[in-house]
């Protein structure tokens, strides 16, 4: 009986509890990473988070003082999403799955 099979499944299981460690623990990731470009023209009318953030014209550098309302409508109007929570939620979601390569 061959076990090639479960060599190759031991060995992928392996690498993808390698990969959860490396990511585990607090981390901070820049949101032109989490919102890259993939991910961008995927799901909203822009190819890149820059070109999001200015078209926006909210000030970036101070996340917690835009206005939650303003912003989920801009996300409504511009995005397959309805609100920032939702937009941000499917990036980490992404992010998390490009890194883990499900």
């Amino acid at each position: 009986m061959s076990t090639n099979g479960f060599d190759a499944l031991s060995d992928k299981i392996d690498d993808m509890a390698k990969k959860v460690k490396e990511l585990g623990g607090k981390r901070q990731v820049k949101l032109v990473d989490l919102f890259d470009r993939d991910f961008m023209s995927s799901n909203t009318q822009f190819s890149s988070f820059e070109d999001f953030a200015e078209s926006s014209k909210f000030d970036w550098s101070d996340i917690e003082g835009i206005p939650e309302d303003e912003l989920d409508k801009f996300i409504d109007k511009h995005s397959n999403f309805i609100s920032w929570e939702e937009m941000y939620k499917a990036a980490v979601s992404s992010y998390y799955a490009k890194r883990l390569r499900f």
